[in-house]
């Protein structure tokens, strides 16, 4: 509570600037760099005008003060009775005649003969004349008596031996140099105000694009909303996945992990593509496809889910709903329709046969009343016996009598074949009566109105575990619809039958639910009609 006061106080404190958008944080910025900009390439390029001016003025002085000294009537005055006379008028004309602020011819003890004021000739020069002395022409910056200035000092050979009989000072001073550099001030100050211009028209285009992608708010608001939205996906108890458009995996939240049973890890490491997230196959295929579904159902090892996927403006959302105690319930829903509808069946049979026996007892044919029961009587027991034999199982007995009951009501033949004995693997009745109950429903649909319209069920002990073979006489696996792998069948619950209540083709959904997670396998195949094949195990010890 403390750190969150003195935060308040400081962001209080801050006013406007703390609540200002991001935009007007990022304008605000980049004007400043823009001035700054502006300033510093101006201060350059003064500094840059003065250093060439004053390297200009180097080199005029050097030229002049070379050629002053090379001239021949330099030379000869300066071994003459009155050099200052003879050199006075020269001097005065290369003053008018150049940009020389100075031209000072001297002795070679420094004193001089010419100078632009008259009441300096005679006395002694100010500045460097060593190197000048020993033969070199030298340039530098020193203050006299016309104040600081860039000169250069060269000497005065003899005609005749090459001697030094004098020295010759040119120069311009540094006031003369500043005025030249200012010249180009104008179009300093040109260039920074257009380079401001243009970081400021820049800073505005950004500053508009952020506050369009911001919305307009602040650092504060926008990990605020941020905090606020993470806090909602991660708690929705829906699942959500959200690719982005490149097929990496953007958000993952908790529900979604669960549900779809990712490693731990997933989370920390995202963002991730879509196939290192470890997803089912049919949920990566329905991802990486891209496609809008609604409602899909979804069948993963453990659970039954209902996916909705639809495209975003970066991507695409895929929605994950469980509904893997709907579809236990819709199982035992439809298991106790199944056993409904086979006892109406068979009630509505046996109701028709007692009234022939009655008619034929009436009419005096008690022979053939006792044959007729007798072998309805054998057929029915027969389905039981088997079912018994091999399983101990009355529910699922009671099952495959109703089935048989019903098939004939609607022209189908259902053969139960039992092979072995399978009494004492406990396998839960429910789950025996959703599984076979589901697979031969399909198999009835499928062979109503073929040529040969048989279904066959067979019951087998096999090591360990019981095998539950369903056969019909349809078209097969591939249906009147082109090809259809089997996966696709059990992974997304699809057939070739309209919709119910529960959705479309959900029992073949359940059906492989059901059989994972007994530890069970499904297996189809087509054989002149198609062929599902369940193998159970028997249960761990203390399951019933």
């Amino acid at each position: 509570m403390p750190s969150t006061g003195r935060r308040g106080t400081a962001v209080a404190r801050l006013g406007g600037w703390a609540r200002s958008s991001i935009a007007m944080r990022v304008l605000a910025l980049m004007l400043t760099i823009a001035a700054l900009v502006a300033a510093g390439s101006s201060a350059l390029l003064t500094v840059q005008a003065r250093r060439a001016a004053q390297q200009a003025a180097s080199a005029a002085s050097r030229a002049l003060a070379v050629a002053v000294a090379d001239s021949p009537a330099v030379r000869e005055a300066a071994v003459g009775p009155d050099p200052a006379g003879d050199l006075r008028d020269l001097s005065t004309q290369l003053l008018a005649d150049t940009d020389a602020d100075f031209i000072t011819i001297m002795a070679p003890d420094g004193t001089r003969w010419t100078h632009p004021n008259p009441a300096q000739v005679g006395r002694q020069y100010l500045g460097t004349r060593g190197p000048a002395l020993r033969g070199e022409t030298y340039t530098e910056t020193f203050t006299g008596t016309l104040g600081p200035s860039v000169r250069t000092i060269a000497p005065i050979r003899s005609p005749d031996d090459g001697t030094i009989t004098g020295l010759v000072a040119a120069g311009i001073t540094v006031e003369h140099v500043t005025v030249v550099a200012a010249r180009d001030l104008p179009f300093v100050v040109t260039l920074g105000a257009a380079v401001l211009a243009l970081g400021a028209g820049a800073a505005g285009l950004v500053a508009r694009y952020l506050r369009r992608v911001t919305l307009g708010l602040g650092p504060v608001e926008l990990r605020q909303v941020h905090d606020l939205y993470d806090a909602a996906l991660h708690a929705a108890d829906e699942g959500l996945l959200l690719v982005d458009a490149r097929g990496d995996a953007q958000l993952v939240n908790d529900r979604a992990a669960d549900l779809l049973d990712l490693r731990s890890s997933v989370q920390a490491r995202l963002p991730l593509p879509v196939t290192d997230l470890g997803l089912p196959d049919s949920i990566e295929a329905l991802v990486r496809s891209g496609r809008a579904v609604d409602a899909e159902h979804h069948v993963t090892r453990t659970r039954t889910l209902v996916v909705a996927q639809r495209p975003a403006s970066s991507g695409t959302v895929l929605v994950l709903r469980d509904h893997t105690e709907l579809a236990n319930l819709s199982g035992q829903l439809r298991s106790t329709r199944t056993m409904a509808t086979a006892l109406r069946a068979q009630t509505h049979e046996h109701a028709n046969r007692l009234h022939t026996v009655v008619s034929l007892l009436e009419l005096g044919r008690e022979d053939e009343a006792r044959t007729f029961a007798a072998s309805d009587l054998a057929r029915s027991q027969r389905i039981v016996d088997d079912a018994v034999t091999v399983l101990d199982e009355p529910y699922l007995s009671a099952l495959l009598v109703g089935k048989s009951a019903e098939a004939r009501e609607r022209g189908v033949r259902l053969d139960v074949v039992a092979v072995g004995q399978a009494a004492g693997l406990r396998l839960p009745a429910a789950d025996l009566v959703t599984i076979v109950g589901n697979l031969v429903d399909n198999a009835v649909d499928a062979a109503e109105g073929t040529d040969e319209h048989v279904v066959e069920v067979e019951l087998s002990r096999i090591p360990g575990a019981l095998r539950v073979r369903v056969a019909d006489s349809g078209p097969g696996l591939r249906g009147a619809d082109g090809e259809r792998r089997p996966d696709e069948l059990f992974a997304l619950g699809r057939t070739g039958k309209p919709g119910g209540p529960e959705g479309r083709g959900l029992g073949l959904a359940i059906v492989r639910h059901t059989v994972q997670r007994l530890g069970g396998t499904l297996d189809a195949y087509d054989d002149d009609g198609a062929v599902f094949v369940v193998e159970l195990p028997a249960p761990t010890e203390g399951v019933a």
